[in-house]
């Protein structure tokens, strides 16, 4: 049987905006399971610099359940500076 070798040049952020929210959590697991993705949090954040990490974490994580009230409050909250 015959081996063909392609190769493609992919730009990663073309790889990446094509991919769905799906993906790109799968491709962030596969990453985690290897080793491959570093914690970007620093070991020497003070307690209240990790808990505000912790929060955003945590809202970052339940976006989709957040009510539109919430959701536009956060918003503003955030243009607000």
């Amino acid at each position: 049987m015959a081996y063909f070798w392609t190769e493609v040049d992919i730009d990663v952020e073309d790889f990446l905006e094509s991919c769905s929210r799906k993906e790109k959590e799968e491709l962030i697991k596969i990453l985690k399971e290897g080793d491959l993705w570093e914690n970007t949090v620093s070991n020497n954040l003070s307690v209240l610099e990790q808990e505000w990490n912790d929060v955003l974490t945590k809202l970052a994580k339940s976006r989709l359940r957040l009510l539109n009230e919430d959701e536009e409050l956060i918003k503003k909250i955030a243009n607000k500076y």
